[in-house]
């Protein structure tokens, strides 16, 4: 799990078109230390925010949850940095910089967060720029997809991949591609799949917007067809053959398979990496996941082979993916930030 230190090929081609075409947050300066970065990790999500640290590249075993109702309570920038101020404390480590995930649409000025639905008191709010004035580090920002997949590309399952799709299917539905390792960010917040209008049934789920693919495909729609039914969303799908769930399960899979398989014709990957807490819930019909994103994207008609993998190493690559997050910022190698 430790950080790429060799100019591997899709590393050359990251750092140069990076060098080339990117700003970067140079108005916070970064210094590396000879020993290396220890990097603090706040992973902020619709549930919960967890702390994890990477240290000289490494991701650490060190953990911490705190429930987000901490920050929708009032004051997002105050409550966030009294998190901050406690896992240090008890972790004993310095952070010299902190990477933030966001749950929304941030602007491409890599600070402001357009629109937060789960956590509506985010909206408009400058994170960079406030909570790195407030905490006393630099706190890039970035969202949870992009750092997910750059850890499974740079540490995990798609490490020899060059153009690289990922899904993730959480309490949430997010994506993101990487193109020889470099994250594409369209005009800002490109690939927020969740969002894309998928039908026009009506169907409402709280803090989602209606009628998106998050609303049938999710954690949390999952969650909503369980509770229908009396079922919970971890027996679902060992529920499937019962009368009264009917074909409810079914379709679940299958409004997922048509979002995997829209991104696949938006963006022919050569790779499509699958993960999050709902693909891992027993009983889960992987098999026939496969099987609809084959039969609804283009694939017999192009000819190629579709090369889908399974992510299973959970939360631990968004440590991974931290360190490249920091180097894409600061337009430094990531071979620096892990020096020992």
């Amino acid at each position: 799990m430790s950080v790429i230190s060799k100019p591997a090929a899709n590393l050359k081609s990251y750092s140069a078109r990076n060098r080339a075409g990117r700003s970067s947050m140079n108005a916070v300066p970064l210094s590396v230390p000879s020993d290396g970065l220890t990097i603090l990790v706040v992973d902020i999500d619709g549930t919960n925010a967890e702390f994890g640290f990477v240290q000289n590249g490494k991701p650490l075993p060190c953990r911490q949850l705190f429930s987000v109702d901490i920050l929708r309570a009032g004051d997002p920038i105050g409550a966030r940095a009294a998190m901050v101020k406690e896992v240090v404390a008890q972790s004993g480590l310095s952070p010299h910089v902190i990477v933030n995930t966001v749950p929304g649409l941030i602007d491409t000025d890599l600070d402001h967060v357009l629109y937060a639905g789960n956590i509506l008191v985010l909206n408009g709010r400058a994170l960079f720029r406030h909570w790195s004035r407030l905490s006393g580090y630099c706190v890039p920002l970035d969202r949870y997809a992009i750092l997910m997949l750059t850890g499974e590309v740079f540490a995990g399952i798609a490490q020899e991949a060059s153009r690289v799709l990922g899904i993730f299917f959480g309490t949430g539905l997010d994506a993101a591609y990487l193109d020889r390792g470099v994250a594409f960010r369209g005009g800002g917040w490109a690939l927020e799949l969740g969002n894309m209008r998928v039908r026009g049934e009506g169907c409402t789920i709280e803090v989602v917007r209606t009628d998106c693919l998050e609303t049938y495909a999710s954690g949390r729609a999952l969650a909503d067809l369980a509770t229908r039914y009396g079922e919970t969303a971890e027996s679902v799908f060992w529920a499937a053959g019962k009368a009264a769930l009917q074909d409810e399960p079914v379709q679940f899979v299958r409004d997922q398979a048509y979002g995997v398989a829209a991104a696949v014709v938006m963006l022919s990957p050569t790779t499509i990496v699958l993960c999050g807490g709902v693909l891992n819930i027993d009983g889960y019909p992987r098999d026939n996941l496969s099987q609809l994103i084959e039969a609804h994207a283009p694939i017999s008609e192009t000819g190629c082979s579709m090369d889908l993998r399974w992510a299973d190493h959970g939360w631990s690559n968004v440590l991974d993916g931290a360190p490249h997050v920091v180097a894409d910022r600061w337009l430094i190698s990531p071979s620096e930030i892990a020096r020992v």
